[in-house]
């Protein structure tokens, strides 16, 4: 068995996803402001067939290798819907995950790990909205198909390593020029870091379009979109105020800095309209879900 060559095509296939992670986030930026639904071109399927590969999926297991599963197992309604939703984006029965509850405070909703998902409290809750359940999990699980958590270590590894190889390749430094190494091994890095933001606000809506799609129901994207507007307006609300008081507290800029962040963050997944257009498509498909269909009766 030749193990140079083994390494040398395992090292290319790193390279190869990371330039295509790259090439996608200039389309990106290219298309800012003007994104649409459609993310099936060219790039974006080459990207999900690499994600969905045996390698990725070998890269994705040793990186989760020594991680284990924290919080208890989430309700049985959770369970049926987590296995329904990793059914019906494409992830083969052997490789699919449990769902766990945590109270971990940095899981706001939910959080698909290498090895869980990962739902809070408030998702397990029965009182939470069945179709924003449903959109949730669908949505965690299509990152769970394309290992999104170890796909996108990829750039920062990429420019890290990448630039002093390249570094040598172009400018072969001697002396006091070899410190063109450890620089270039710094703004790689953080050159990764950047390219890694982008890649990771493209893998969040493309988390959206196909699970939302995936859904199979309009009631549950349209219930979402509802939730999602709401919580958007509320928190919007509570910012205004905030910021309309002359003098605040701590506690206050603390509150106001909590909103914004909210606020942005949301920013990289589908707005309340982009919902509703999806939720229109599968209305217009005569797609509802079983329990909204039995509901309609």
């Amino acid at each position: 068995m030749n193990y140079g060559n083994k390494n040398i095509r395992k090292k290319g296939n790193v390279a190869l996803f990371g330039l295509l992670i790259l090439a996608n986030t200039i389309v990106c930026a290219q298309n800012e402001g003007s994104q649409t639904l459609n993310q099936k071109g060219f790039i974006g399927k080459a990207l999900a067939a690499m994600a969905t590969s045996n390698a990725m999926h070998r890269w994705n297991e040793m990186c989760g290798r020594w991680m284990n599963n924290s919080g208890s197992p989430a309700s049985e309604e959770l369970q049926k819907l987590a296995k329904e939703a990793q059914t019906a984006v494409g992830i083969p029965e052997e490789r699919q995950v449990p769902i766990m509850v945590t109270d971990d405070p940095d899981v706001d909703g939910a959080m698909a790990d290498r090895k869980a998902i990962y739902v809070s409290k408030y998702v397990d809750d029965s009182d939470y909205l069945y179709g924003t359940k449903r959109c949730t999990l669908f949505h965690e699980s299509v990152h769970i198909k394309y290992h999104d958590m170890s796909c996108s270590m990829i750039p920062t590894m990429a420019g890290f390593f990448g630039a002093p190889i390249l570094t040598r390749a172009l400018i072969k430094p001697q002396g006091r020029l070899k410190l063109l190494y450890p620089i270039s091994m710094i703004a790689g890095f953080y050159s990764g870091r950047i390219v890694q933001k982008k890649y990771r606000d493209y893998y969040e809506r493309r988390a959206d379009i196909e699970g939302h799609y995936a859904t199979g129901c309009h009631v549950c994207v349209s219930e979402h979109a509802g939730e999602l507007r709401n919580t958007l307006d509320y928190i919007n609300q509570g910012l205004e105020t905030l910021k309309s008081i002359e003098n605040p507290n701590d506690e206050q800029v603390a509150a106001a800095k909590v909103c914004e962040g909210f606020i942005e963050g949301k920013k990289r997944y589908l707005s309340p309209d982009e919902n509703e257009i999806i939720a229109a498509d599968l209305k217009r498909d005569n797609k509802v879900c079983a329990l909204h269909e039995n509901q309609a009766k």
